[in-house]
């Protein structure tokens, strides 16, 4: 390889390369320049073999197809994977099928991959990916506009009605083309509709007094219901909203809405609830005071709590 100039197609696959072939193979492909299309599938790709090849794969300036399909890349040489992707500009079609990437990994794998503004294949196929993970995925290219992604395989991974609604988008705005699995049927949750006459009282004291009856905190509802695991708490309304149904917090649908307008990011389809920190330190520090009080504490609740009926019935 680092000798034959010519060779642009080099087929490696269903060899015993291991750990030790793999970190030659990397190594060769520092040096290399010419070689355009690289297959190394079936080879026990693990480790020190899949790192091998993703430090060449950082460095090289001339690959712009390799399949790495049917390897044990798993978490470590997705870390490594994602790592290589940050700095390589030529790459364009990539295939990591049948690697055993679950949810962590990928999360790795696409720290990289947003930063990448040359790939525009990959196959995740045959990975156990989870619905929630392949979601996770597309939220990421949704709002990452250097992400030049055209064709993404998630395989038969089973879908739902969101990861449906955001796949439409995306073949809409960029053209983008999405395989995936069977689409499961979930009957979507139905927030309360508000009463005219209702009281009006701010539905994140609703919210977070709720919340701190059923001795959760915000990133423990976050967890409840962000499979994917990500690194920051950016969400799509879809989510938020089937987190609160989850909990039943009985917020009337006015009142979910004037919560999420407040977290609202750039793109309007989405909420970072970073946002509700703050206001669940305010909060929590309030319920302190009022348990340090010396006043009769059925007057604090007058005051400063709200009963079980008056939550159900506020926006």
């Amino acid at each position: 390889m680092l000798q034959c100039k010519p060779l642009r197609y080099l087929n490696l696959s269903h060899n015993e390369l291991r750990e030790t072939g793999g970190m030659v193979v990397g190594r060769a492909l520092v040096n290399n320049d010419c070689l355009q299309d690289l297959d190394i599938s079936w080879n026990h790709l693990r480790n020190k073999g899949a790192t091998g090849i993703c430090k060449g794969l950082k460095e090289n300036v001339g690959l712009k197809r390799l399949d790495i399909s049917w390897n044990g890349f798993s978490i470590n040489g997705a870390k490594a994977l994602g790592i290589a992707l940050k700095k390589n500009r030529t790459l364009l079609n990539l295939n990591v099928s049948s690697n055993r990437i679950h949810p962590d990994a990928l999360l790795l794998l696409m720290k990289g991959l947003t930063l990448n503004d040359s790939l525009t294949s990959l196959d995740l196929s045959k990975n156990p990916i989870s619905n929630e993970a392949a979601l996770a995925c597309l939220i990421a290219v949704d709002i990452t506009e250097s992400m030049r992604l055209e064709d993404v395989n998630f395989g038969d991974i089973p879908v739902n009605e969101e990861f449906i609604k955001l796949k439409k988008s995306l073949e809409e705005s960029r053209g983008m083309h999405v395989t995936h699995g069977p689409i499961m049927a979930i009957k979507p949750f139905k927030f309360k509709k508000e009463k005219p006459n209702a009281v009006s009282i701010d539905p994140h004291k609703v919210f977070f007094t709720h919340l701190n009856r059923k001795g959760m905190r915000l990133v423990d509802l976050f967890k409840r219901f962000d499979k994917g695991r990500r690194d920051h708490f950016i969400l799509s309304k879809e989510q938020f909203k089937d987190g609160i149904a989850s909990i039943q917090i009985p917020l009337t649908l006015g009142g979910m809405e004037r919560i999420m307008e407040n977290i609202e990011t750039k793109n309007e389809n989405y909420v970072d609830i970073a946002g509700l920190f703050e206001t669940e330190k305010e909060f929590r520090r309030k319920v302190v005071r009022q348990r340090g009080s010396k006043k009769p504490q059925q007057t604090v609740m007058k005051q400063d709590s709200f009963d079980d009926e008056s939550l159900k019935t506020t926006g």
